[in-house]
């Protein structure tokens, strides 16, 4: 491992020349398992080492690995209960078909029948969401190494947690905007209801029956193959008993829950929902995590004392693709 003391690293720096030296440290970084880590590095020994020319970019790729780690890291929910497909645009139209009609028996020798395409449109809106990380010429002289990486940890796990609310308000369609602009879980759409959770799983059963009733376009039965069951951090403990009940009682509640989930952002402690969520809901991905890096020869150089400015950045939006596969209690 190369051990990044003063005049071993700048003896490296200068045998293997600017190109070839973070070559080699970015195959350090990202080896598996990583052979360095951005804690092995101190910011004023990496400055004497290289100079001010290479310093943004070497320090770039610390500081990216840092905050990249810290986003996969943090602990969500919200990426199982969407679809994620990449995007182009900032206001993105999914087009969709409409249900097929049956199937229907051709004779021999006559002709199928054609299915109409007649389509229908849902718009999502993709928003782009970031923060400025700066690095001042004090922050390096003085050694501040540990708290700009802390900082770094923080804006990935801020940025992981900004996308899993957007995500969990869009399911929970917080602004009653979260399908097509319009309320998501309404009386016309049939995919709501007001039973209580109850340690007998009476809203849950609810939940099960009114999506047993949901209907296609041509009036053919909807299969729900993800039964998901998420609730608030106060339900928890009622949804684990109905999955794991004691021997002598029913297991049918395993039988129809794959998978239990909860989230800080369960705000209302009598709402769950149950269904099959990544057939409801998208998560439209224009840019993933990304941090990028500002030119060291940029006016805050100058006038502020910055080494090197990093940009930390998401762009995507979330949206409900339609309203048969998940419903919501209001218990």
């Amino acid at each position: 491992m190369i051990k990044n003391k003063g005049q071993n690293l700048r003896d490296l720096y200068n045998a293997l020349g600017e190109k070839e030296f973070m070559g080699k440290m970015r195959e350090l970084l990202h080896s598996d398992p990583p052979k360095l880590t951005p804690e092995d590095f101190s910011l004023r020994e990496l400055w004497e080492a290289v100079g001010s020319s290479a310093f943004p970019t070497i320090t770039g790729e610390i500081v990216s690995k840092k905050v990249i780690d810290a986003y996969e890291a943090t602990p969500t929910i919200g990426e199982k209960l969407v679809h994620t497909v990449p995007s182009r645009r900032k206001r993105e139209n999914i087009v969709g078909f409409t249900a097929v009609e049956e199937v229907r028996e051709v004779h021999e020798g006559m002709p199928y029948e054609e299915s109409t395409v007649a389509e229908k449109a849902v718009v999502v809106e993709n928003r782009k969401f970031g923060r400025i990380l700066a690095i001042t010429e004090e922050a390096v002289m003085e050694d501040q190494t540990g708290q700009i990486l802390e900082l770094a940890a923080r804006l990935g796990e801020k940025a992981k947690l900004f996308k899993e609310k957007m995500i969990l308000d869009v399911v929970r369609d917080v602004a009653g905007t979260a399908y097509n602009g319009s309320p998501l879980y309404t009386e016309d759409h049939g995919n709501f209801h007001s039973v209580a959770f109850g340690t007998d799983g009476s809203g849950l059963e609810e939940s099960k029956r009114l999506l047993s009733k949901m209907k296609d376009e041509n009036g053919d039965p909807i299969l729900i193959s993800g039964r998901v069951l998420l609730v608030p951090p106060e339900l928890e403990k009622e949804a684990y008993n109905l999955v794991s009940p004691v021997l002598t009682q029913s297991t049918y509640h395993k039988q129809i829950i794959s998978e239990i989930l909860t989230s800080p952002f369960m705000t209302d402690p009598n709402e769950f929902f149950y269904g099959d969520f990544k057939r409801q809901f998208r998560y439209q991905e224009v840019w993933p995590i990304q941090v990028l890096r500002s030119s060291p020869e940029s006016e805050d150089a100058f006038s502020r004392d910055i080494v090197v400015k990093f940009k930390v950045r998401l762009f995507g939006g979330c949206g409900a693709v339609d309203y048969r596969y998940v419903v919501r209690s209001e218990g």
